[in-house]
């Protein structure tokens, strides 16, 4: 896509940190790192979000990051990894080129990557049956 930075450093025609990347995927750890090798991994092809990915792409892209992650915890001796993203507008998605940020993670890293929600009160009987016609 024209103008989209992630396109661009898929060309490589921006110089990038990258840590590894496939026929589907490329890894890169980004200018501004949020913890000790915060990477961001981007499908090689352009999809503005995860409603528009196809199937088969999506399976090796996560099959990607899975690979990815597993070098981590190996080779970085991180205990566990947080995989981010967001989808649209209105979750927040910084970049209109789907992305996740793979976030390693280490005993006592003192990080708290969850978002602080409020919390929802429903009637469980109604709501539920009223959600799952909408959505089933």
């Amino acid at each position: 896509m024209k103008n989209c930075i992630f396109c661009e450093i898929n060309r490589h025609n921006i110089p990038s940190f990258i840590i590894d990347e496939n026929e589907y995927a490329i890894a890169i750890l980004p200018k501004d790192m949020e913890c000790f090798w915060h990477t961001l991994i981007i499908p090689k092809k352009h999809f503005e979000n995860i409603f528009d990915i196809d199937d088969e792409y999506l399976q090796n892209f996560i099959l990607f990051m899975k690979s990815l992650s597993i070098k981590y915890k190996h080779g970085l001796w991180a205990t566990w990894i947080n995989l981010l993203n967001a989808n649209g507008k209105d979750a927040q998605q910084s970049i209109p080129h789907l992305h996740f940020h793979l976030i390693p993670r280490f005993p006592n890293d003192a990080m708290d990557v969850w978002p602080k929600f409020e919390k929802y009160n429903w009637d469980h009987k109604t709501d539920l049956n009223k959600i799952k016609n909408l959505i089933i």
